[in-house]
């Protein structure tokens, strides 16, 4: 299989909330809610396998937050969805000599290539409880006064496929029910953002980038 880490960097320029250990707080929160998210459960990673047991690519996914204007959990989620989508990967030769000894070595026109088949990976809807009311892509001002979040992972199918919890508040079963749905009515239009998103740019644009 191969392997997928993820890097977040806040900048305190963004923020005030980002300076000192406040960023680094936030940047670890993001971290696992992605490896969470986009884990060997959710993501076939023998996509990236070269050679089985021995040889996979190792993609790194560098976040770098210059505003806060918005959920960060929810916003992150959908950019690496949508940058895993638009990726794209040489194809390979491996060879293996009488030692044993593995050859690769890479296709010789730049459009041969492979992407990855992401359309299932989960996108993240994180709701948060203030007060009576429930809120869907908080700021930072409001997740201060949050009793309590829960951030959902939907499939291109509005399957949950993963959960969590941050806060100190409760839930009532009504409440949860009411969080579930408000989640999975916002998961359907991030659902259409992302596939009008890759919509808009063809390979014969991507291939004059790279």
């Amino acid at each position: 299989m191969g392997k997928l880490d993820f890097f977040v960097d806040c900048s305190a320029n963004a923020a005030p909330e980002f300076q000192g250990r406040g960023g680094e707080q936030i940047a670890s929160q993001i971290v696992n809610i992605l490896s969470n998210l986009f884990s060997a459960k959710n993501f076939d990673l023998t996509q990236l396998s070269i050679v089985a047991g021995k040889k996979c690519w190792h993609l790194y996914v560098d976040i770098v937050l210059l505003e806060s204007s918005g959920n960060l959990y929810d916003a992150c989620a959908l950019a690496t969805k949508l940058a895993l989508a638009r990726a794209r990967f040489p194809l390979l030769s491996v060879k293996s000599d009488d030692e044993g000894q593995i050859e690769i070595d890479f296709a010789n026109e730049t459009d041969e290539v492979f992407k990855l088949n992401v359309e299932s990976l989960p996108h993240s809807v994180s709701v948060c409880k203030i007060g009576n009311n429930y809120v869907v892509d908080s700021d930072l001002k409001e997740e201060s006064v949050t009793k309590v979040r829960i951030t959902f992972g939907f499939d291109n199918k509005a399957n949950i496929r993963y959960t969590s919890k941050d806060g100190f508040g409760s839930l009532d079963p009504d409440s949860l029910y009411s969080i579930v749905d408000i989640a999975k009515n916002s998961s359907k239009k991030l659902q259409e953002f992302y596939e009008e998103a890759i919509s808009r740019i063809d390979d014969k644009y991507f291939y004059r980038f790279i």
